[in-house]
């Protein structure tokens, strides 16, 4: 742990230089900041920094409260970023556009089975507890959360 304490330290000098010498170079008249960096190697520090960013901001929020349960943390951020991102296709999802898309099909396998399995942990939870020799099915209940066949 002592070793990526230092190596996050070293990391943020390192960003803090980056960040100063990238801010001169677009400064400078003339400068040749195009022949620096090009576009997949931009892609793929900007893609490095988000995965950074996306996985310290849960442990900036379980250090605000004071918490040592991260994954937690992380879990509840995730369905949170997901959710978003969720909202953002809902008026979209019908779109020929969206449905011809090639990752169509295991996007919308990957969200049925993700809702299948928390449809069926609400229902096992929400189930009052009996012996298992006594235990009936589960009968769907008003209100209750049932899985939808989002992929037809």
């Amino acid at each position: 742990m002592h070793d990526l304490k230092a190596r996050m330290i070293s990391l943020a000098h390192e960003l803090r230089a980056i960040e100063k010498e990238l801010g001169d170079t677009a400064r400078k008249p003339g400068s040749q900041a195009g022949e620096l960096l090009d576009g997949e190697l931009l892609a793929e520090v900007r893609a490095a920094i988000d995965r950074i960013r996306n996985i310290l901001w849960p442990f900036v929020e379980a250090a605000a409260r004071r918490t040592d349960d991260v994954d937690h943390t992380l879990q509840r951020y995730r369905m949170q970023r997901v959710t978003d991102m969720l909202e953002g296709l809902k008026e979209r999802v019908g779109e020929a556009k969206l449905a011809a898309a090639p990752e169509a099909p295991s996007f919308f396998a990957n969200i049925q089975e993700i809702a299948t399995t928390a449809v069926e942990r609400h229902l096992e939870h929400s189930a009052p507890s009996t012996s298992s020799s006594s235990r009936k099915p589960a009968s769907p209940q008003a209100g209750a959360l049932h899985p939808v066949d989002i992929t037809a």
